[in-house]
């Protein structure tokens, strides 16, 4: 049972206030005209310029580490300044599209007439949205200078989750002020945090390379629907979200064997192929396969295994960024879902083994005394995918995934969710 508390479990959504489902209606009465204009085909991925190669990765792993938060290396006590300038011109502010990442314009539109019909799990996903935007869309930024994170939250973390959210309820109901408050957020930071400190690439003490691995995501899936429509996200807004990106979010990036180098290649991913650097978003997909040796033929991780009575909770945040990057390159037409390691190992074979033991979590054979976790949005993406029936019961059991977690993989419900087949 996931530890947030559940109003719905009796078949009840939470309460929605009233005046948005006029919107969600109308969405859902112009949704065949809309989808049929924003549906087209997708163009593929101009390469410009490359940005600064700077802390972008190898595509090699580095060496196994210990599982613990203390490696070898010791961070500087200075902020990470961003560069002042960087190699080849800012690219220009490109047409508007709707390719998306885990989610577009187009679906989400589809999604609200899906939840306006009452059809499952749309309409669950729906109002757990904008229930939630009732309570954030007034709460402002916090943007810190340097951007420096200890622990696992923080505003970092909770300013990305907001921004992302209600650009899917703006993207989603039509909502203005959901909009425009998303684009404040993001825009607080970007003028803000001009410098990051306590990173380091391949350093596990490096707390704030981690926090913004697993989170800058939520800020590009943000302005990825903000940016449909210019007179929301503007040209302006757009260059200095570039260099933002470039400049101070991308070199922060892990690059460890573990699940804190698998958010790096998700963050290498997504910000690679938002500047639209084709050579950055090889070297991640190149990441993701080199990990993928790292899994035994039998699906153990055994950089998360080793985790002791967290080895369950470690196994699934590292396929939690693994599956996502597998969904976003499949948006961009690479196929990572049938991938096979020089060890025998697969993206599926990992989730599976995963899956077996939650039903038996007394069976983990790496402790005696594993936790089993509450289940992540990992499995509604998974799920999506492979409809296999061993999913069935963990997706419905964590069902709606919404805002909770400490990653932007967020909202997977909404973005991924399809009618589970019960027995």
């Amino acid at each position: 049972m996931s530890s947030r508390a559940r109003s719905d479990r009796g078949g009840r959504r939470p309460p929605v206030r009233s005046r948005f489902w006029p919107i969600v209606a109308a969405v859902a009465a112009i949704v065949l005209v809309v989808s049929g204009a924003l549906l087209v085909a997708q163009p593929a991925i101009a390469p410009t310029p490359p940005p600064t190669d700077v802390a972008l990765g190898s595509s090699t792993p580095t060496s196994a580490t210990s599982p613990t938060d203390t490696p070898s290396a010791s961070p500087s006590g200075s902020p990470s300044v961003a560069p002042t300038s960087t190699v080849g011109p800012t690219p220009s502010f490109p047409p508007a599209t709707d390719r998306g990442y885990l989610t577009s314009v187009a679906e989400l539109h589809q999604r609200a007439a899906a939840a306006s019909a009452g059809h499952e799990p749309e309409a669950d996903a729906v109002a757990d949205l904008i229930d939630r935007t009732t309570k954030v869309v007034d709460a402002p930024p916090h943007p810190e200078n340097p951007l420096s994170v200890r622990g696992t939250n923080g505003v970092f973390v909770s300013d990305t989750a907001n921004a992302y959210t209600l650009a899917l309820d703006w993207a989603t109901t039509g909502d203005p002020a959901a909009g425009a408050h998303a684009r404040d957020i993001v825009l607080a930071w970007v003028r803000t945090a001009r410098s990051t400190r306590n990173t380091c690439a391949t350093g596990g003490q490096c707390q704030t390379s981690l926090v913004i691995s697993r989170n800058a995501p939520g800020f590009v899936f943000a302005v990825d629907l903000l940016a449909t429509d210019r007179s929301v996200w503007t040209p302006a807004d757009d260059q200095a979200f570039r260099a933002w990106l470039r400049t101070v979010i991308l070199p922060a990036a892990s690059d460890r064997t573990n699940n804190w180098g698998d958010a790096g290649t998700l963050l290498r991913l997504v910000g690679s192929d938002y500047l639209g650097d084709q050579a950055g978003v090889d070297r991640a997909i190149a990441l993701w396969r080199s990990r993928l040796d790292l899994i035994t033929s039998e699906g153990e991780i055994p950089e998360e295994t080793r985790r002791g009575h967290s080895g369950m909770l470690y196994t699934q945040e590292a396929l939690l960024y693994k599956t996502a990057v597998a969904v976003i390159a499949g948006r961009r037409g690479i196929d990572l879902w049938s991938a096979t390691g020089a060890r025998g190992g697969s993206l599926k074979g990992a989730i599976d083994l995963l899956a077996d033991y939650w039903v038996h979590p007394e069976d983990w054979p790496w402790n005696d005394h594993v936790d089993r976790p509450d289940p992540g949005p990992l499995w509604e993406m998974a799920y999506a995918h492979w409809q296999d029936p061993a999913y069935a019961a963990i997706v419905l059991e964590g069902r709606p995934f919404g805002p909770d977690g400490h990653s932007a993989v967020r909202w997977t419900t909404l973005t991924s969710g399809i009618p589970v087949a019960t027995p």
